[in-house]
């Protein structure tokens, strides 16, 4: 069985799981001084995201959008240029990821344009950022558009559907109603009314 969650389950399932991983990353870098990320930003982006996920838990929706614009800064500003100029930097896929969850279309678009602009302004266009890097995130992209498409119609046409129980009670309703009525209807009784009468009595002795 599929388990179901609700929206606000699922944003906050990605808010404690961004935490758990800079909070992993920031303990790297105590025992290790090769990790590409600065320690000093791991600090405060820990301490950004771990109190934006108490907010949220603490029931203040205005912090879904507000999340989605910190990872999506925290990629532009934080990911290192020679990471970018990968083939696939992997990490640039996060805040659609994010949005996907806790936005939607146009989140998942408007983030992507967002930290491609800001890598666009930090690092050089040429070499593999602009051939492979820009197509294969736009391709993932669209995945996410559409995998977020098929949820919102999934949704909506499970919203408009009536429940079945009512429709089974609509639909047999009628029926067990009208049925002592054409039990009635039997030779038997008919006989008796008939006999009641007197004409149909005498025609039946003849």
């Amino acid at each position: 069985m599929t388990p179901q969650l609700t929206q606000r389950q699922a944003s906050l399932a990605m808010m404690v799981a961004s935490s758990a991983l800079l909070a992993l990353m920031l303990a790297y870098t105590l025992f290790r001084s090769d990790f590409p990320l600065p320690a000093d930003l791991l600090k405060l982006s820990t301490v950004s995201v771990t109190g934006l996920t108490v907010l949220y838990w603490r029931r203040l929706e205005f912090i879904r959008p507000v999340f989605i614009v910190a990872s999506t800064l925290f990629i532009g500003v934080a990911l290192p240029p020679e990471m970018v100029v990968r083939p696939i930097a992997q990490a640039v896929l996060f805040p659609p990821i994010i949005a996907l969850v806790l936005g939607g279309i146009r989140s998942i678009i408007g983030s992507t344009i967002m930290v491609w602009v800001i890598l666009l302004l930090r690092v050089d266009v040429q070499g593999m950022l602009a051939p492979d890097g820009i197509l294969v995130n736009a391709l993932c992209v669209t995945g996410l558009v559409v995998g977020r498409l098929i949820m919102d119609t999934a949704r909506r046409s499970a919203e408009q559907q009536p429940p079945k129980s009512a429709s089974v009670r609509s639909a047999t309703g009628p029926s067990r109603s009208s049925s002592p009525t054409t039990l009635l209807a039997t030779p038997s009784t008919n006989r008796a009314i008939f006999s009641e009468s007197g004409r149909p009595g005498r025609h039946c002795k003849r």
